[in-house]
C-alpha cells in the first residue's frame, strides 16, 4: 500500500464522503460502493491512488472479481482501493468499475 494515500473516514452523508489525511487536508468524494457485506462508518480507513481526490464524478468501486472495470494485474494495481476497518483487522479490496 505504499503508493496509495491513507484517508480515514470523518464524515458520511449517504454517498458523500469526507476524509483526512495524515497532515488533516481535508478531501469531500462522492463514492458508491458495490457487492461488499459491511457499510463503512466513522474512522474506518481507504487507501487510494492520490489521482481518485481530483475527481469531480462519482467514483463507483466493487469486487476485484467483478466483471465490469479493468482486470487487476500486478502491473495496474492503480485501480485499486483497500477498506481497513476500524473495529477489525479486515481488509476489503476493491477495484473502480464504470457504468
Amino acid at each position: 500500500m505504499e503508493s496509495l494515500i491513507e484517508l480515514k473516514i470523518v464524515k458520511i452523508d449517504n454517498d458523500n464522503y469526507s476524509f483526512v489525511d495524515r497532515d488533516n487536508n481535508l478531501y469531500n468524494l462522492n463514492i458508491k460502493f458495490y457487492d461488499i457485506d459491511s457499510n463503512l462508518v466513522l474512522g474506518d480507513y481507504i487507501y487510494m491512488n492520490r489521482e481518485f481526490l481530483d475527481s469531480k464524478i462519482t467514483l463507483r468501486f466493487g469486487k476485484i472479481t467483478s466483471k465490469y472495470g479493468k482486470e487487476i494485474s500486478l502491473g495496474n494495481i492503480d485501480e485499486v482501493i483497500v477498506i481497513r476497518k476500524s473495529n477489525d483487522d479486515e481488509e476489503i479490496y476493491l477495484k473502480r468499475i464504470y457504468g
